[in-house]
């Protein structure tokens, strides 16, 4: 049973809303201005819960029995009335009478669940009800186009299955969304946003708490660490992080770039290389032990290298694709240059793909600028409709252009590496 905080609130219906990245987000409007009308509490009543009221009333449409329980507790009485199921300490935090406030129970960027009854079709066959594709319309099917087919079992069992689908009611049933996210809040209205479809129709009403499978759904506390890691494959300790750690790197990519480097010949003893992106510096310490001491790795990244790389490393903190020709320019030309580099992920993969063609074109630009003649260039791209426009964008540069992908990879991964020999 669902007992995280909530509210009761009306769907208003949907809108779009840009974000501070420019993503375009479709969300439902729920306007919450519930009030609490009475608790429940485990010496009265056996247990504890928390009963809201959303919208007024008119007392001559509220019976006797109604209108002495909100007299009682000196409310105006309520067309729609929930009891919310809570613990006692939390039930203790309201007052009877007061306005539930949506920035105290909610934030942005949680997860929610919302219930509310789906809007009825009425009775409805079993292409629309449930998305049968219907009979063929070839020669000789005359008013079969619709129908759900044989129901029947032959002699034996000689009845009809249960379970079996068949035309009937449709929608008009309390239905719950699970895990939605809160867009924004603005308190001031009592609106809440949310990220994608809620059920109902508009103006109908639902009931908004706290996600039950992610522990309320507040940030930093949807799973306890174990489930996390259990749950999530990008922060899952596989045999390669396993592995890169007992080596001494800090991350397992070290092993996507030996492989490039086994396949292609990449790096060798003295050679200067550029290493953008290279947080948390896996990367730069392999190039610093595979070019020696007569080489030298310049490590540029946004966020702080804390890691020990080498003694030929120089780590500069900053954006990479913002230094200016002259402060790289200082550092000499390269022989090597590698990007890591990958944009801030937003959930939309059409979003991603373009920011990390964006992000592989802007590298292969300092490679052509920064590198030597017949240098060499190795990139990460997220695979999209820009992969190939990313691809000739290399090819421009680099006399010979190579698509690999790791066996280090991960299989839910999109990502590949594109490698540019000889640049010209």
């Amino acid at each position: 049973m669902n007992q995280h905080p909530g509210t009761l609130g009306r769907k208003l219906g949907m809108t779009q809303y840009y974000d501070s990245n420019s993503v375009l987000h479709r969300v439902t409007v729920i306007e919450a201005a519930a009030f609490v009308v009475g608790k429940r509490t485990l010496e009265t009543d056996g247990y504890s819960a928390l009963i809201v009221g959303l919208d007024e009333r008119g007392e001559k449409h509220t019976c006797k029995p109604l209108a002495g329980f909100y007299q009682k507790a000196g409310v105006t009485p309520k067309r729609h009335v929930k009891e919310l199921r809570m613990p006692p300490e939390l039930v203790a935090e309201y007052e009877i009478g007061n306005k539930i406030q949506l920035d105290k129970v909610f934030e942005v960027g949680q997860i929610i669940d919302v219930t509310a009854k789906s809007r009825g079709r009425g009775f409805s066959g079993v292409v629309r009800r449930h998305n049968f594709k219907g009979q063929i319309t070839t020669h000789g099917t005359h008013e079969y186009r619709r129908h759900g087919g044989s129901i029947g079992t032959n002699m034996t069992p000689g009845r009809t299955l249960k379970g079996v689908k068949m035309p009937g009611q449709y929608g008009n049933t309390r239905c719950t969304m699970l895990n939605q996210k809160v867009a924004q809040i603005i308190p001031e209205k009592d609106l809440l946003l949310v990220l994608g479809a809620v059920p109902g129709t508009r103006n109908g009403i639902v009931v908004i708490r706290g996600a039950v499978k992610k522990m309320g759904g507040r940030l930093g506390l949807q799973k306890p660490p174990g489930k996390l890691l259990a749950n999530n494959p990008y922060r899952r300790p596989d045999h390669r992080t396993r592995e890169a750690r007992k080596q001494g790197y800090p991350a397992r990519s070290v092993f996507k770039l030996e492989e490039i480097d086994r396949r292609v010949q990449l790096l060798k003893s003295g050679m200067r290389v550029l290493d953008l992106g290279a947080a948390p510096g896996s990367w730069s310490m392999y190039a610093s032990q595979r070019v020696g001491h007569a080489g030298r790795v310049v490590a540029i990244d946004l966020k702080q290298i804390d890691n020990p790389i080498g003694p030929n490393v120089t780590v500069i903190q900053g954006n990479a694709l913002s230094f200016g020709e002259s402060a790289l320019a200082a550092h000499g030309s390269f022989d090597v240059v590698l990007s890591d580099m990958a944009p801030s992920t937003t959930g939309y993969p059409l979003v991603d793909e373009m920011r990390s063609a964006e992000l592989f074109m802007r590298a292969v630009d300092v490679a052509v600028v920064h590198g030597v003649v017949g240098c060499s260039f190795v990139g990460k791209l997220f695979m999209g409709a820009s992969f190939e426009e990313a691809r000739n964008h290399l090819r421009e540069g680099f006399s010979s252009v190579r698509i690999i992908r790791p066996e280090g990879t991960r299989r839910c991964s999109v990502e590949t590496f594109l490698v540019g020999l000889g640049r010209k």
